[in-house]
C-alpha cells in the first residue's frame, strides 16, 4: 500500500467535499457514517453535513445505493434479512431506503440459509443439537420458515 505524498507548507488541507469523495470512491457509505467519518477526520460538523448533503443532491453518495451494497455482502456472508435490516437501521438508513433496496435485490434468502447451514454444520439428531443449529439460524437473521425449511422441519416453500 503506497503512502499519500505528505502536504508541503502552506498547503490547505483538502475540503470536506473532497475528502468525502476520496472515502466514496473506496466503497459506498450511508449519509450518517460518511459524515462521522469526515468528522473523526477533524472536519467541522456544519461541513461535514453540507458535503454530505451536496454529494447526496449530486448523487455521489445515496443511502439505498449503499443498503444495497450491505445487502449483497451480508447475504453473501450468510446473514439473513432481519439482521441485515437490523444492521443498516443502526447504520441511519430510513425504513424506505432500506425496504427500496430489499425490493431491488432478488435474493434467495432459503437459498442464503441453506448454504451458510451446509458449509458449517450437519443435520442435527439430537434436540439439543437442532435447538442449537435452531438459534444459530435465527440469530443470523432468519424467519421461523427459513429455518424450519433448512432443518426439515417443514415442506420447502418458494
Amino acid at each position: 500500500m503506497r503512502k499519500r505524498p505528505s502536504r508541503s507548507r502552506g498547503e490547505q488541507p483538502a475540503s470536506a467535499k473532497t475528502r468525502a469523495v476520496d472515502l466514496l470512491a473506496r466503497r459506498e457509505h450511508g449519509a450518517r457514517e460518511l459524515q462521522r467519518k469526515l468528522t473523526a477526520r477533524g472536519v467541522d460538523a456544519d461541513e461535514a453535513a453540507e458535503a454530505v448533503d451536496a454529494l447526496t443532491r449530486d448523487g455521489w453518495q445515496s443511502d439505498e445505493r449503499y443498503a444495497r451494497a450491505v445487502i449483497r455482502a451480508r447475504a453473501g456472508q450468510g446473514y439473513g434479512p432481519r439482521r441485515i435490516r437490523w444492521e443498516l437501521g443502526g447504520a441511519g438508513i430510513a425504513d424506505g431506503a432500506v425496504a427500496a433496496a430489499f425490493d431491488a435485490e432478488a435474493i434467495d434468502w432459503l437459498d442464503v440459509a441453506r448454504e451458510w447451514f451446509a458449509r458449517r454444520h450437519t443435520p442435527g439428531t439430537t434436540p439439543a443439537e437442532r435447538a442449537r443449529h435452531w438459534r444459530r439460524l435465527a440469530g443470523r437473521g432468519f424467519d421461523e420458515g427459513t429455518v424450519r425449511a433448512v432443518l426439515g422441519d417443514a415442506p420447502e416453500f418458494e
